[in-house]
């Protein structure tokens, strides 16, 4: 079982590579993005009166070429650890385009982490 400070300590460095990804998705670093990402990543987006629609990895890589994003804020950010698992929780506010269209509003994003081994 991990200490207090141990939970907490590994919240904050989850916090920041949260930050990092943020700034290699709003400076379109496909680079610094593809390196957060496994192999086995996918996006799965939800919207109202839609069915859910997954993209793979290389798809979302190619649209990060084409997303502009104007501001980026969170607002709120709940980080979860299970063992070397996390699971992030955020609140955002974007103002973005992609391909044009707006992808603009506050958003329900989970991401998952998953401390791999060397």
């Amino acid at each position: 079982m991990l200490q207090k400070d141990s939970v907490i300590n590994v919240e904050q460095e989850i916090i920041e590579l949260e930050k990092q990804w943020a700034t290699a998705i709003q400076s379109q670093d496909l680079t610094q993005t593809s390196q957060f990402l496994s192999e086995s990543y996918f996006l799965a987006i939800g919207a109202q009166d839609q069915p859910l629609r997954i993209v793979p990895r290389e798809a979302w890589l190619e649209t990060l070429k084409e997303y502009r994003t104007e501001s980026f804020r969170v607002d709120d950010i709940k980080v979860h650890t299970y063992g070397t698992t996390a699971i992030v929780l955020m609140l955002f506010t974007q103002t973005a385009t992609v391909r044009g269209q707006d992808r603009s509003g506050q958003f329900m994003i989970t991401d998952i982490w998953n401390q791999q081994k060397e």
